[in-house]
This record gives C-alpha cells, structure tokens and sequence, in this order.
C-alpha cells in the first residue's frame, strides 16, 4: 500500500474529519470490522480527535494538512509520499508530526519533500537537493556537510579596543589553517577545520585569557543544510564527474539499513489492506456511493436548481388543472328570452332587455304571428320601416317577409348581445308550434364547449405534458450527475486514484445514486400526471412499455452525463450544462 500527501489539501468538504478518515480507509481497503480503530489511531496520532465531527470545510488550513496527513497515514503504508506534510502547521503541530514521523519510519519508505532546512536535517535519513528540476546532490547529512564544506563557525564579540590582527593571530596559534570570514563593528567570524577539533578545548581556553584584548565573548556553531542549500544556490553547475554518490561510499562509512539499495529493502507485511478483490471493489463502490449523496444531500445549489426545474414542469401542469377545475363550475345555463326581451305588459326598458321588434315585409297583416309571439310573454313592437338596422336600439328583431305561400323568416341581433340567435331562432320555434294548437314548449340551454369527461381530452393532455416532460428532463441530471467535474477540479480524483480506487468502482458508486435518483424524479413526474388524468384507462401492455422506457431513458441519460463531464472536466458548470441539454431538446424536436 501507497500513502500520498499531495501539496494541497485532498478532502470531502461535506463531510466531517472522521467521515473523511473512514472513506479513505474503505477505499483503501482495510477491513470494514478494522476501519473504526484505524480511524480512532489516527485521531489520537495527529491529536485531532476534538474536531473529528467537524465538516472540513469548517476546518482551518493546518487542520486540513493534519487531515491530509491522517489520509495519507491510513493502513500503515509501507511507502509514504509527502509533498511539504508540516507547511501551515504552528511549531507545536511540526514537531509532533516530526515525532510521529520518527516513530513510524521503521521498517517503510518515507519520501517528503520540504522547504525547511531543519526539518530535512533531523527527519531524513537522506537528503537531495534538486534545483530547477534537476537533482544536485543526494546523501547523508554528514556527507552534505563534508562535501559543501563542514566547518565549525567561530564568533568572537568584541569591543572598541579590540586589535583584529591580535585577535587573528591568537587563533591561528591554535588552529594554523583557520580561514577569516569576515567581520562586523563588534564581531569577529573565522572558519574552523573539522580536522582540528582536538585543539579546540586549547583555543577556547587562550581566547579566555586574553579578555584584556577587547574580547567580550565568543561561540562555535557547525555548518547547517542551510548553508549547504546557498553554497549550491551560488553553484551556477554541478560538475557530474565528481560521482557524488560514489563518493559517498568512502567517505560516509558502512551506511544504515536506510541507505541500502532500493532492491535490498525488505518490507514488513502489506498494511491493514486484507480486503482485494471482487470484494474491496464492492467496498469502494459502497464507500463512493456515500460520499456521493451526502455531497449532494449538502449541496443547496443544485438542490434549489433541481427544485426550480421541477417548478417550471409543474407551473403550466398546475395552470391547466386550475383551469380544468374553474371549467367544471361553469354549469349549462337556460337561454330564456326573459333574459333579453321585455316580459309583456312591461314598457320600460332596462340596461339588459328591450322589446321584441318585428319588421312586417310582407304587406299584409300578421296579427296572427304576433298574437303567437305575444303568448310567450313578450313585449312586440311592429314596424315596417326598411332601415331598422340603422338605429341598434332592439337586442334583436325578426323580419317577417313572404315567399309564394310561405313566409320567410330572418333574425336580426344586436353585435353585442350574446347567444340572441338562438333565442330568437327558439322563439319562432315556438311561435310555429302554438301555431299548431301545440301545448308544448321548446327550451334550450347553453352548454361548455367541451366535456372534461371527455377521454379524448385527457389523451391529448397527457400526451402533450410527457412530451413537455421529456424536453425539459435533459436539464436535470447535470445537478446531480457532475460530481466527476468538481472532484477533479479540487483533486479529489487523482488522490482516489493514488489511494487504490479502482475507476469503474468509482462511476459505479457515482451511478448508484445518481440513476436511482432519476428514475425517482422520472416516475414522480409520471405519477403527478397519472393521478390527475384519471379518466383514461391504461392498458397493461402500454404501461409496461412506458415503464421500460423511463427505466432505460434514465440510466441512458445518466450515463451520457458522465461522459461529457468526463470529455469537460475543465469546462463550464452543471448549469450551463442544464441550458444546452434543454436547448438541444428543443430543437431535436423541431427537426425530427
């Protein structure tokens, strides 16, 4: 098993650090029944047991590094990758990963690259130094030292009356091959020889001495990385023939079990990973198919962009039933003449009534028609003016005129009224039935246009909402089905991958929330509709198709969102992706 800890900070933001541990551990593949005490290892390792319930999103930028640290730790991996481990970590927090570094070094590899001299200098058992790419040196500390120029660094502080030729020639009656550094107002700094660190004890008591010449005080220091790291910075090349790591081998001495050929490096057992396999795959999947919907289940903008959509497909549903119900309180209404024409005996007009006027073309009397007129309780006025319509004061008139043996009857009606014709077409109707010494009376009522009873009706509402459903579902799945594109963008992909997962456990787990949770808005839509269009009777073998169709469309559609955030990972967000499906929907239906 590998452990890497990349240089940015790799997590799930939604969940909690514990959370975060334990999905990493599963993945990695350490046994379900083992993954609880790793977990509680590692918190009590990195001392982060007090914030293990603590979203990491809400965690603080060396709080986060403790956590890729951890993620990297988890199953005791026999080589261990580490990209700068303490950078953003307070002194305390460095050295107690230091120290847990030492402890676990044992019997692994642990490769870590860092900017902190002092850190490379207590750690590394090996030290490289690499420069624009390139490897500049590679050994122990010592070897370093020794090859960069190990010395010992003499300060002496002095005041005014110090005599630099005096102070020089004392040293160099002890240590003949010291080198001059340099020197400020009030301190002296020379060079000491490794080799003559036998006479030192005899310099130091001579400079004791000789505090009459202006000496205050004095200190050695050794060569550090530091100085190691400038002296190659000053280094413009490194001459490749002086076969650093050769020379190693004669300078350095018999070298510890670290330093050993990469072929020679036995390592202790495998780490806690038991599980392999059919069933660490099955484990991987379980793993990302929980992080998948607890990230979707905190993710309010895509679960506010999934609910606006589901809106916009039940907005014109709603406003259709709306109107359907308001439809089915219009009831038929009679078209009583009452309702236009003054009842007899009643001269004065109102707003809504006027009397009956009736047009004699025929040149003789019609005493007759009108008495029949009059008998339906209507007030008639008789003229035989020819511009009757020049003058809108009647809601309607009739036209009596004379053909042969037979009268011609013709209907007039004022542009405003409504439904007067067939009022007055109903009141000669019965005119011509009194005529026939008939007690009987024709009614006529108004109905809807329509009958929502009507199955035709429903056909042809349900057809045209599922057709508006299917142009308008495309923009649901990029909320959902895009988690690659965010996972790769913060890096979580790669360290899954680096981690041990396997990639078709990874777009397995991806589809088992993401297919289920199409096919739920698919038949949940189906459903709002079925139960609202209750008049149409379904046949069986229709409804089995509709089934295995949302049931095909919706892994279908699923999977073709993984693809383009797959071929799109850099691209634009899910809901520039929503828009364009639901646009190239649209027009797919114009043109097929």
């Amino acid at each position: 098993m590998i452990g890497i800890c990349p240089q940015f900070n790799v997590q799930f933001e939604v969940l909690t650090v514990k959370e975060n541990l334990k999905t990493f551990a599963e993945i990695k593949g350490i046994k379900s029944k083992e993954v609880e005490r790793e977990v509680q290892n590692i918190l009590e390792l990195l001392d982060i047991g007090n914030i293990q319930d603590t979203q990491a999103e809400k965690l603080s930028g060396g709080q986060k590094r403790k956590l890729s640290i951890g993620i990297a730790m988890l199953g005791t991996p026999q080589v261990l990758f580490l990209d700068e481990p303490t950078a953003g970590l307070d002194p305390l927090s460095r050295h107690k990963v230091w120290s847990l570094l030492k402890e676990l070094r044992a019997g692994r590899v642990i490769l870590f690259s860092t900017q902190f001299m002092d850190e490379a200098d207590i750690l590394a058992d090996r030290k490289a130094f690499i420069s624009h790419g390139r490897l500049k040196c590679v050994g122990s500390s010592l070897f370093l030292k020794k090859k960069w120029g190990i010395c010992y660094h003499l300060r002496i502080h002095v005041n005014e009356s110090c005599d630099l030729g005096s102070v020089t020639s004392l040293v160099k009656r002890y240590i003949p091959n010291v080198i001059f550094s340099g020197h400020s107002q009030y301190e002296l700094r020379y060079k000491l020889p490794l080799e003559n660190m036998n006479k030192f004890p005899d310099l130091f008591s001579g400079l004791d001495s000789c505090s009459d010449q202006g000496i205050i005080n004095y200190g050695v220091s050794m060569t550090t990385l530091e100085d190691v790291f400038l002296r190659l910075e000053e280094e413009a090349t490194v001459d490749e023939d002086e076969h650093v790591l050769g020379e190693e081998h004669a300078e350095a001495g018999p070298r510890c079990p670290d330093e050993m050929e990469p072929d020679s490096l036995l390592l202790s057992g495998s780490g806690k990973a038991a599980v392999i396999g059919l069933g660490l795959w099955r484990q991987q999947v379980s793993a990302m198919a929980w992080v998948h919907f607890l990230k979707l289940k905190s993710s309010m903008k895509n679960l506010q962009s999934i609910l606006l959509l589901y809106v916009v497909f039940l907005l014109p549903l709603v406003l259709q039933l709306s109107l359907v119900a308001a439809w089915q309180s219009v009831s038929a209404w009679e078209l009583s003449s009452a309702r236009y024409f003054l009842p007899q005996g009643k001269r004065a007009w109102s707003e809504t009534t006027t009397s009956l006027l009736v047009h004699n073309n025929t040149g003789t009397d019609i005493e007759d028609f009108i008495h029949m007129l009059e008998s339906q309780d209507l007030t008639v006025e008789i003229t035989s003016e020819e511009n009757t319509t020049e003058e809108l004061k009647h809601n309607g008139a009739i036209k009596v005129s004379c053909e042969g043996q037979s009268y011609r009857f013709t209907v007039l009606c004022h542009m405003e009224i409504v439904n007067c014709f067939p009022v007055l077409v109903n009141i000669i109707s019965n005119a011509l039935l009194r005529a026939l010494n008939s007690t009987m009376h024709i009614r006529i009522w108004s109905h809807p246009f329509f009958s929502i009873e009507d199955p035709q009706y429903w056909n042809y509402f349900v057809s045209f909402y599922l057709f508006y459903m299917l142009l308008l579902f495309p923009g649901f799945p990029p909320h959902f089905a895009m988690g690659y594109m965010q996972d790769y963008k913060v890096g979580a992909r790669a360290q899954l991958r680096v981690s041990g997962l396997f990639p078709s456990a990874y777009w397995c787990g991806q589809a088992l929330v993401d297919i289920p949770l199409c096919w739920l808005l698919l038949f949940s839509m189906f459903g709002i509709q079925f139960a609202l269009s209750t008049k149409i009777s379904w046949h069986a073998d229709a409804l089995f198709l509709l089934i295995t169709g949302a049931f095909g469309y919706g892994i279908s559609i699923v999977l073709f969102i993984y693809v383009i955030s797959f071929i799109f990972r850099k691209g634009w967000n899910c809901d520039f992706w929503s828009f364009i499906l639901i646009v190239v929907s649209i027009w797919l239906e114009n043109v097929l």
